[in-house]
């Protein structure tokens, strides 16, 4: 230096303007906080300061916004080293993004570091979610929270009783303590819960709550309804035949999508459980809307057994939970039994026809064939129907019925072949061919007459032909 002096230079002239940096702000508060910069004195006295604004000047410079502090600023002493220095600003807006930069000046000139900025935190702000997901026993609550800027943490709190207002100490809280994390943002953050152990059918009242280091905020008080179980009732089975029938049940959803089935089985099951037996369809079933009305719904098995007794309910399910019906109990069909007995009341020209039939548990009709020609077997075809359309009621019981058809305009001397025939839902029974032959008259042959004294003798030859005669 004292060389330097001797050539008459000033060692001011070595000084240069200071170099400046920002950093970071510090110490967030919903009003204030600390902003930070460094710089180096470049060996002159220098000072140090900062300008913060709402708006971003693109570019540091020591017009914008406001200047903190207002006036004079850190001293950063007169060395070559990097100097840091805070200054605290205060008056903010609360959830407001500033843009700041640190200033530094000596006698050289003036240093700007980059504009950097940051968000003042604020509360988070709650907005409650409708509730999905619902059950007769869960739900899923929902909730959107802005963070504000802090970190921040999100609950519910509920209750079958409404609070009038929410508040973090009526009901149950969800969960017990902490919660979920929603960072520390400026966006909405969404988050749920899930519930369970609740009451089928009952209303709740639900809000959502999120905190962060400036307190709690909460969104507005929802409600929801958990679902309840469809009801089922009037279990009928129709169109009874020896291997199908009509399952038909009436249910009421209650406003929930429902599905229902049957189940049956030829072993009773005591009461309707959705285990016993075979399922009807086997998986799914009618789909019943959404709705408070009374749906009749119908299933049509296939495979039974003819002459069995079954044993079918009606089971329905939805989001409410599975409810069973009552058991009924029903008997397939089985066609006829049919036995032609033989013809009665034979004339040359007339004859009854006699027959028994096991009904089976249907309405049954009983009717005949005869011709003079033999079938082979019975059928309903060959010959003459007796009588020729409809026939005689046998009714519907499971014991044997007997009936019978009169014949006329028979021809004498023939014979004849003849079966009975009886049907009911479930199909044609047949009795086995029997025959008969109607009686021919008798043959008379006139021979000569013979005479003793005054008495004279009249002779025939007679061919009763199988019939009782009287000469």
């Amino acid at each position: 230096m004292a060389f330097l002096a001797a050539l008459g230079w000033s060692t001011l002239a070595l000084a240069q303007a200071p170099a400046a940096t920002t950093t970071a702000a510090t110490s967030l508060t919903s009003s204030s906080a600390i902003l930070n910069g460094s710089a180096s004195p470049q060996g002159s006295a220098t000072t140090g300061w900062f300008r913060i604004a709402v708006t971003n000047p693109g570019i540091c410079n020591d017009a914008f916004g406001t200047r903190v502090p207002a006036s004079g600023g850190t001293d950063l002493g007169a060395g070559v080293a990097l100097v840091p220095y805070s200054i605290t600003a205060t008056g903010l807006t609360s959830g407001a993004t500033y843009s700041f930069c640190a200033i530094a000046s000596n006698a050289v000139g003036t240093a700007f570091g980059p504009v950097l900025s940051f968000t003042v935190p604020a509360l988070p702000t709650v907005t409650t979610g409708v509730a999905s997901a619902l059950t007769g026993t869960s739900a899923t609550l929902n909730g959107t929270a802005n963070p504000g800027g802090a970190a921040s943490t999100g609950w519910f709190r509920y209750d079958t009783i409404h609070p009038g207002n929410c508040n973090d100490t009526y009901g149950v809280r969800v969960p017990a303590s902490g919660g979920t994390s929603l960072g520390s943002g400026t966006a909405a953050v969404a988050w749920s819960r899930g519930l369970t152990g609740l009451t089928p059918g009952t209303t709740y009242y639900a809000c959502a709550f999120a905190s962060n280091a400036l307190g709690n905020a909460f969104g507005a008080v929802v409600s929801f309804t958990t679902a309840v179980a469809p009801l089922v009732r009037s279990p009928s089975v129709q169109n009874v035949r020896a291997t199908t029938a009509s399952f038909l049940a009436i249910a009421n959803p209650q406003n929930q999508e429902t599905t229902g089935w049957f189940r049956y089985s030829t072993t009773s099951p005591g009461a309707c459980n959705d285990t016993f037996g075979t399922r009807v369809p086997a998986s799914g079933g009618n789909h019943l809307p959404a709705t408070d009305f009374d749906w009749t719904y119908v299933q049509d098995p296939a495979g039974l057994t003819p002459g069995t007794t079954y044993y079918m309910c009606p089971i329905v399910s939805s989001v409410g939970g599975t409810t069973v019906g009552p058991v009924t109990s029903f008997t397939t069909i089985t066609p006829p039994a049919v036995t032609t007995g033989a013809a009665t009341a034979l004339t040359g020209t007339a004859a009854t026809l006699d027959a028994t039939a096991n009904p089976g548990g249907a309405a049954t009709t009983g009717w005949f064939r005869y011709a003079t020609t033999s079938p082979g077997t019975c059928n309903d075809t060959f010959g003459v129907r007796a009588p020729s359309s409809g026939g005689t009621a046998l009714g519907a019981g499971t014991a044997s019925v007997a009936w019978s058809q009169g014949l006329s305009g028979l021809s004498p001397g023939t014979t004849y072949y003849a079966c009975a025939i009886a049907s009911n839902l479930a199909g044609l029974a047949m009795g086995a061919l029997v025959s008969f032959t109607t009686p021919a008259p008798p043959t008379v042959t006139t021979v000569n007459a013979s005479s003793s004294g005054a008495n004279v003798t009249l002779l025939a030859n007679v061919n009763p032909n199988g019939t009782a005669a009287t000469s």
